[in-house]
Formats: structure tokens, C-alpha cells, sequence
């Protein structure tokens, strides 16, 4: 990364200031000799699919859900009195 900070100031996409604070970043990036405490991979635990669950409702919720969909099932019935001039 270090040798790619040129070329990024040279398009334009770093100020003077952000070079500097990358340069320092990587110096004492690199001064570290100790590693960072990470779990590895292979400790965590394993995936385990969980069971289908099947959702419910409370009755009036369900209650309310068949009678708006009664509702939309519902014919409209639209009489003409007058024609509109």
C-alpha cells in the first residue's frame, strides 16, 4: 500500500495531509510486532440450520386480515343516475 500513496496523490485523490497521516499509519503499522487478539475461525461455533417455526398471529389480527380480504374480494356495484355535461 505504501508504494501505491504516489501514485494516489499524483491522480488527486490525496491531499499532502492524508499522505502524511498514511505514511505515520504505516510506519507504526509496520513497528508492531505483536498480533492482534483475534479469535480464528475454526473456534467459533458451527452453523446449525435453524427449525422452521410457523408464525401466528393474535386472533384479532387474523380477524382483521380476513375482513379486509373479504372486502377486496367484493363486487362494486356502480349505478349511473345522470349523465355528467
Amino acid at each position: 500500500m505504501s508504494g501505491d500513496l504516489q501514485k494516489w496523490m499524483s491522480t488527486g485523490r490525496f491531499m499532502q495531509e492524508h499522505l502524511d497521516w498514511w505514511k505515520d499509519y504505516l510506519e507504526t503499522f509496520s513497528r508492531r510486532k505483536e498480533r492482534p487478539n483475534v479469535p480464528l475461525p475454526t473456534n467459533f461455533p458451527k452453523f446449525k440450520i435453524p427449525k422452521k417455526q410457523t408464525p401466528t398471529l393474535e386472533s384479532n389480527v387474523t380477524d382483521v386480515i380476513d375482513k379486509h380480504f373479504k372486502k377486496c374480494q367484493k363486487k362494486s356495484v356502480i349505478r349511473l343516475v345522470k349523465k355528467r355535461r
